[in-house]
């Protein structure tokens, strides 16, 4: 495994003053960007596991991820635990951390756990996931953004459209795909598969290795079951071809 800090260093001290009650007032100096209606809130999701088979890439976290992998923060530190180490138990606290259920029983569907030699996907989240070390979990904007104070849907503004927000597409996520030469990636939804198209045209990744047709696993998207069985047979041959190349 390895680490990158990006910006936890600079914002350490502030995470350890945090209240458990995350308001607007406790978030401010956490702000990396405000160009209204658009916010971005540093959260430390920097840490990076070279290790990972498979990357599962959202939009960007969420406000509840985002409480969770700072309070995880905040307590490491309090420890006294190493940076390192804290960034690596808030990265597991908070990714993903309201919807694993939905996407490990979707990823069981399509045969993952097969492919990796697990008896279930769920085993691959939190700290105490017996199989962690084969997941890599990364958005395509790596730090909450909120639009209107609401978390980012990926479509107002669109992702690939704003300057602001496709940096961190073209520079930070591009850097960390390119890391995980092998694992195959599983975008969260349209604007994560449009996000990895473009990555692709750039020959960051091969379109081999992109699980395209997945859908955002969050119980908010009303279309997600129907956008999955669509697309169900073709992400299972994918993963079966990807598997014989890369896991074999």
């Amino acid at each position: 495994m390895a680490q990158t800090l990006g910006r936890f260093a600079q914002f350490a001290d502030a995470i350890k003053r945090l209240p458990s009650d995350l308001s607007d007032a406790a978030l401010t100096p956490l702000i990396i960007a405000d160009e209204p209606p658009v916010r971005i809130v540093y959260a430390p999701f920097d840490w990076i596991n070279e290790r990972a088979r498979v990357v599962i890439c959202g939009i960007t976290p969420g406000r509840d991820s985002m409480h969770n992998s700072l309070m995880a923060a905040r307590d490491a530190l309090r420890q006294g635990r190493s940076l390192e180490d804290a960034a690596m138990v808030a990265k597991r606290a908070g990714s993903f951390s309201n919807m694993r259920s939905s996407l490990s029983h979707m990823l069981d569907a399509i045969g993952m756990h097969t492919a990796l030699g697990v008896p279930t996907t769920m085993s691959l989240f939190g700290n105490d996931g017996e199989h962690r070390d084969l997941l890599q979990t990364t958005s395509c904007c790596r730090y909450p953004v909120f639009v209107n104070k609401d978390n980012y849907s990926g479509h107002s503004p669109r992702l690939m459209k704003s300057s602001l927000l496709r940096r961190f597409v073209e520079d930070q996520l591009a850097e960390e795909l390119t890391m995980l030469k092998q694992a195959l990636i599983v975008p969260c939804g349209k604007a994560v598969d449009e996000a990895l198209h473009h990555l692709a045209a750039r020959r960051v990744v091969t379109e081999e290795r992109c699980l395209f047709g997945f859908p955002h696993a969050s119980r908010a998207n009303g279309h997600r079951n129907k956008f999955f069985n669509q697309n169900k047979q073709q992400m299972t041959d994918k993963i079966k071809a990807w598997a014989k190349s890369y896991c074999s």
